[in-house]
């Protein structure tokens, strides 16, 4: 290191000296350049560098819009602002003993609907002043007045299987899907056996299956055990294909009503000798309550005019260590929306628990999200749906080692009513569908098949009794693989708008729930439509 010397100037010395010149005996010398000596020059091609970034990146930020569709059709029979209260309104009038004891003022004209909002108009008022009856509809949107949340939104990917033994018609879902019933059904002029089944089959036409039974004491043998092919969906007219096929096979003696009863018949489909495997798939969760900020989203409303709100969760997800319950690289992410409790004034409760089923087509049936309710033989997947669970009962699949694809069959569905209802056996509430897939990458459209154990095949890769290893690729990020995602400072963005319907369970009456329809639905035949008279009240 060169030494240095520090010297100081005549003219600080003395305010009468001058500078003069002073010579040193060491040579300073200079041992660095600060220029290269020549240019340094590299091509960057911007585009694959992008792709580069874009492929390796498991970074995520989710972030949309939701708009909550529901009603509060469903209203509390007693206490503050309840049908009990238009019925004061309505003013019974008791007679005397010659007269008809009747309401002085009818339904109509005390109680009033403007977007599917049910209220009334204070008496004594002035300014028009709606009273809305509970559940008000400040309980519904995703903020209310005092901008708390209604509703839990997580983020959450399916990781395990089979939390709770599902069984259908006494049949476990791990032993294939149950069978409901069957007929005999003509198809092509000649006589064929329709099976129902108690959930989704997720079968096409030309599809192999194995029906098993599992007879019970005493030993029922139905005639169906064995090997087919699926020969039409439905019963042939074209109703009920999701739940119905047929096979060109009939018993002797013709199909009897009683032929599967307490024979716990089930069938699961093959592809190449493999049987598929049937479970339910849990979602756990990836955020917290916390993590996510709820907004109004500017002015926006939907056709009802109710206020739509947006979402957008705060932190960055990175995926990257993550994998689902086939030990595959997360393909999947949900959003999970979860009813919260709501409290009144004086500190009670406003909703029931939050129970899970499924929405069959099949009346009465296990899990059956139509008819569950506190007082009901039917049970729920899951009894108490809050913010401490930390996993979601998610949906009912398929898979199968050959195809290595999943097939969702059923989903989960949400009920919860009013305890006011509810104690007053008026059971029907309400039920919606809880979890919103964001696919976040694909698998390979082609199976990859290798008979050795090399480096190359992944941990998650299916090994078969004919020394086969089978897995289909978690494909990249790219534009070759057909992905628009949006990709921005290291970081993908999925967006999502959600249409999050709130539906009414029995509003025709059709399950005959215990309950008193105070307000109609939208039914299939004409005479169970409510007709109201416009009037020229500028208050309603």
């Amino acid at each position: 290191m060169d030494r240095i010397e520090r010297i100081t100037l005549n003219q600080f010395k003395n305010k009468v000296n001058v500078n003069s010149n002073f010579h040193l005996k060491q040579q300073f010398t200079h041992t660095h350049n600060l220029i290269p000596i020549e240019p340094m020059e590299e091509e960057v091609d911007i585009s694959k560098q992008f792709s580069k970034e874009r492929d390796e990146v498991n970074c995520y930020r989710f972030l949309g819009n939701l708009n909550i569709v529901a009603s509060n059709v469903l209203f509390n029979w007693n206490g503050d602002y309840s049908y009990e209260t238009i019925l004061n309104y309505m003013d019974f009038d008791q007679g005397e003993l010659d007269s008809t004891n009747e309401y002085v003022y009818t339904q109509g004209e005390i109680l009033k609907e403007k977007n599917g909002w049910f209220y009334y108009l204070a008496t004594g008022e002035t300014n028009c002043n709606k009273e809305y009856l509970e559940p008000i509809p400040t309980r519904f949107p995703p903020l209310n007045l005092d901008g708390d949340s209604n509703w839990n939104v997580y983020l959450t990917y399916p990781k395990e299987i089979n939390v709770k033994d599902l069984q259908f018609n006494g049949v476990s879902i791990e032993d294939g899907i149950a069978v409901y019933s069957g007929t005999t059904v003509m198809i092509d002029n000649r006589p064929m056996t329709a099976i129902i089944c108690s959930i989704n089959h997720g079968l096409s036409i030309g599809d192999e299956i194995v029906i098993k039974s599992n007879p019970i004491f005493p030993a029922v043998d139905t005639g169906y055990e064995g090997i087919f092919n699926i020969y039409a969906l439905g019963f042939g007219d074209g109703t009920y294909e999701t739940n119905t096929f047929v096979l060109d096979y009939v018993i002797s003696g013709g199909l009897l009503p009683t032929t599967f009863d307490n024979t716990r018949t089930s069938f699961k489909r093959r592809i190449e000798g493999y049987e598929s495997e049937y479970y339910s798939r849990w979602f756990k969760k990836m955020t917290k309550i916390n993590e996510v900020d709820l907004y109004n989203t500017a002015f926006a409303t939907n056709i009802y005019r109710d206020q739509i709100y947006s979402f957008n969760f705060k932190n960055v997800q990175d995926t990257s260590e993550l994998t689902d319950h086939l030990n595959r690289p997360l393909t999947e992410v949900y959003l999970s929306i979860i009813k919260k409790q709501d409290i009144y004034s004086n500190g009670d409760n406003v909703w029931t628990t939050v129970e899970s089923g499924l929405n069959t087509v099949i009346y009465n049936s296990d899990y059956d999200i139509n008819t569950l309710n506190s007082v009901s033989l039917i049970d729920s997947v899951e009894e108490n749906v809050n913010g401490t669970s930390e996993t979601f009962f998610g949906d009912i699949v398929e898979y199968n080692k050959i195809s290595q694809i999943e097939t969702i069959l059923e989903v989960a569905y949400h009920r919860f009513n009013t305890l006011n209802r509810e104690n007053n056996n008026f059971l029907e509430g309400y039920y919606y569908k809880p979890h919103y897939k964001n696919q976040i990458k694909k698998l390979s459209n082609y199976v990859q098949v290798k008979y050795s154990q090399t480096d190359d095949i992944p941990d998650y890769a299916t090994s078969l009794d004919d020394g086969r290893n089978i897995w289909r690729d978690v494909l990249p990020n790219d534009f070759t693989n057909n992905n628009t995602i949006s990709f921005l400072n290291g970081c993908h963005y999925i967006y999502q708008n959600i249409n999050l319907f709130v539906k009414r369970q029995d509003p025709c009456n059709l399950y005959e729930i215990p309950n008193i329809t105070v307000v109609s639905g939208n039914c299939v035949t004409n005479e169970q439509f409510v007709e109201t008279t416009p009037t020229n009240n500028f208050c309603e």
